[in-house]
């Protein structure tokens, strides 16, 4: 998120949010089965919960309402998107091997 505290990484920002809006509702469904599974009061994933469904949407609108409109009015701006895109994809990949690295010690 910190490209967007410079014009220049405008694009990518957008694409970096893109993909957490996809990304977000699969790892919020995961989370919220495993608070059931282990007891945990439901109450502390309502958030979680609704975002399931929610950030679907949101989703679709950053698609279809922000993405597509930019890319057909300047299809250059597709390259910055993408590379948006690649980065979020990137970060959470990283994130990901490292907490399972964590678990192999």
């Amino acid at each position: 998120m910190l490209g967007a505290t410079n014009r220049q990484h405008y694009y990518k920002s957008i694409g970096a949010m893109a993909m957490t809006e996809l990304l977000d509702p699969p790892q919020y469904m995961k989370l919220v089965n495993g608070i059931k599974r282990v007891g945990i009061n439901e109450k502390h994933a309502i958030y979680y919960s609704e975002h399931i469904e929610v950030d679907v949407d949101h989703a679709e609108g950053w698609l279809s309402r922000v993405i597509e409109p930019l890319v057909c009015n300047n299809p250059d701006t597709a390259k910055e998107i993408l590379l948006g895109a690649s980065l979020r994809l990137q970060s959470c990949a990283d994130y990901y091997h490292s907490l399972f690295s964590s678990f192999n010690q």
